[in-house]
């Protein structure tokens, strides 16, 4: 119950957040039951982690991805169809929208940065001066992984939001769309591996969008600080990679239907595969469904990332190099007592560099003594650890407030 509350107190403005877009998608007929659930589920991941920025990075995917989805909803309407309606009237009132989205659909969209969240989580732990809501043991000391998972995620939502722009918004194009692997076919709107200039436009975009509002969430909440210039523009244009992925794997691996009355192309409910029926014909190989390729870009997008970033030694923060170099000569000058001493550890300064460049630092001693935080020595319950006391009594160090 403790725990809860103190939960409760300190993610409090993140769950009001999330009980009214949860309240709003139920209202709305934005997610079915298991899609609140699924929902409910990705943003309690969000909040577990210490920076804050990720969470509200989610928050911003799902209001663009709503506002982009209802703009032009009507001619979308006339475009494709839904498979649940009658295949051959073709009236312009059978939507091809897919209707409020399911946990499959969530899941797709936000699984990979899920599960790089709480394995980043986890790494971090292995700091000495990183603290959770959460009582793990200690993670891998991993600073290629520690430097490398963030870009990870924030790319993650970069591709999922320039699909969303590309998809919703490049299908109102006037232009014809083309296959992407064969450029000189044109293809009806909607079709699986179909785009149009104006589509790739949105979708960088929608790329643009979301790394910015990742540099300013990183800025104003924790980790406070300032994306690097180069990180920026690798997210950026993996973000609009990623939708170009999106449209490869649908080409090659997605089944597209189209009415033979209307010929309209038929879009499942919920990203569902549509059954074929006398009245439909399908095209393309039936390998992977919607959500199937969905997820599949966003592991792909992500692995691209973090593979660039690490091949081009970039981080996710721009650290002074003097800052690093003071903090470096710090920890040599206070291994030799087998203590970190992290002086500026409190308030608005660079211990997060530590974090975000663990590469420019020497790895920690095997045996930690003592972790030292003179400004936050009075919230320890058992007071400063002694020099000599072994891991298992100095539980106290982490009874401290977040330090991020």
């Amino acid at each position: 119950m403790d725990l809860a509350f103190s939960f409760a107190r300190t993610h409090l403005s993140q769950l009001l957040a999330t009980a009214s877009l949860i309240l709003y998608a139920a209202l709305r007929h934005k997610l079915t039951p298991p899609g609140i659930l699924a929902g409910t589920l990705v943003a309690l991941i969000h909040m577990l982690h210490p920076w804050q920025a990720f969470f509200w990075l989610l928050i911003i995917f799902f209001l663009l991805g709503t506002v982009v989805t209802r703009i032009g909803h009507k001619a979308k309407s006339r475009i494709t169809q839904s498979a649940t309606t009658k295949p051959t009237t073709g009236t312009a009132g059978e939507s091809g929208g897919e209707g409020a989205r399911t946990s499959t659909q969530v899941l797709a969209n936000s699984g990979t940065a899920c599960i790089l969240l709480l394995l980043h989580l986890w790494l971090l732990t292995s700091l000495p001066f990183t603290s959770s809501t959460l009582s793990l043991s200690p993670g891998l000391y991993s600073p290629v992984l520690q430097v490398v998972l963030p870009i990870g995620i924030i790319a993650q939502y970069a591709a999922v939001a320039a699909d969303t722009f590309s998809s919703e918004l490049g299908i109102l194009a006037k232009s014809s769309p083309f296959l992407i692997t064969a450029p000189w076919r044109t293809v009806p709107p909607g079709t699986n591996g179909g785009v149009t200039v104006d589509g790739l436009l949105y979708g960088g975009l929608g790329s643009v969008l979301l790394v910015q509002t990742a540099a300013l969430a990183l800025k104003f909440l924790p980790p406070y600080v300032v994306m690097a210039p180069g990180t920026a523009g690798l997210l950026t244009g993996v973000g609009f990679v990623g939708s170009v992925i999106d449209s490869v794997l649908g080409a090659v691996a997605q089944a597209t239907v189209t009415d033979r009355g209307t010929g309209r192309v038929v879009e499942g409910a919920g990203g569902r595969r549509v059954v074929v029926d006398g009245g439909r014909v399908q095209v393309g190989w039936d390998l992977l469904t919607n959500n199937g390729v969905n997820f599949a870009m966003a592991a792909l997008t992500s692995l691209l990332a973090m593979g660039c970033a690490w091949a081009m030694d970039l981080s996710l923060a721009r650290c002074p190099p003097s800052s690093t170099r003071a903090v470096r000569h710090t920890m040599q000058r206070e291994q030799a007592d087998q203590a970190y001493a992290i002086p500026h550890v409190s308030g608005r300064h660079d211990a997060s560099a530590l974090i975000l460049h663990p590469k420019e630092l020497p790895r920690p001693p095997a045996k930690l003594v003592a972790y030292k935080f003179p400004d936050l020595a009075q919230h320890s319950t058992s007071g400063k650890p002694s020099a000599g006391s072994p891991p298992s009594e100095r539980k106290s160090c982490t009874q401290v407030p977040r330090v991020y």
